[in-house]
């Protein structure tokens, strides 16, 4: 028999995405105040989840134009607000599930975009953009944004750990 002193701490368990969506939606509909900082944090964490740097801004860029255009898009094909609102709510899983997969993989893909939109002009315009986000709106943005900053800290120090075990590996033993 197992001693109290032998059983482990209830771990919580991790909220599921449709289950979190319920919860957001009701604290959005219970404060409407609150939709701007749940777009923030869910922006921010995705930025942060794609380098937290300028192909991050360009992936949510990206995500959100194509987002917003599948979304328009279905609302002009639709009959009605009754038929536009009733096939959200049918296709709500696959449409967010599914659907966004492919918008995402789409969005990594953005500088592929940008080449096509510009042409030859758009390698200019990418070097330009990475340089200008590096040099002038970085500062701005990691003010604005302290988890932008904290997040590129966390990767340079996970690298640096990584090449300092590279190192230690290579080193001649004797």
């Amino acid at each position: 028999m197992a001693s109290d002193t032998d059983k482990r701490p209830q771990e919580q368990k991790r909220e599921g995405r449709l289950a979190r969506h319920r919860r957001i939606a009701g604290e959005i509909y219970a404060q409407p105040r609150t939709l701007g900082g749940h777009l923030r944090d869910g922006l921010l964490s995705v930025w942060v989840a794609r380098g937290a740097g300028f192909y991050g801004l360009g992936w949510i860029i990206t995500f959100l134009v194509l987002e917003v255009t599948m979304f328009s898009n279905e609302l002009a094909e639709s009959a009605g607000v009754t038929e536009f609102i009733g096939s959200q709510l049918i296709e709500y899983v696959f449409r967010m599930g599914f659907l966004s997969l492919v918008n995402s993989l789409l969005a990594a893909i953005w500088p592929v975009y940008l080449l096509q939109w510009l042409s030859g002009y758009g390698i200019l315009v990418f070097v330009g953009g990475y340089f200008a986000f590096e040099k002038l709106l970085r500062p701005v943005v990691e003010g604005r944004f302290p988890e932008l900053r904290a997040a590129r800290e966390a990767k340079a120090a996970r690298q640096r750990e990584k090449e300092a075990r590279k190192r230690v590996k290579k080193k001649p033993s004797g």
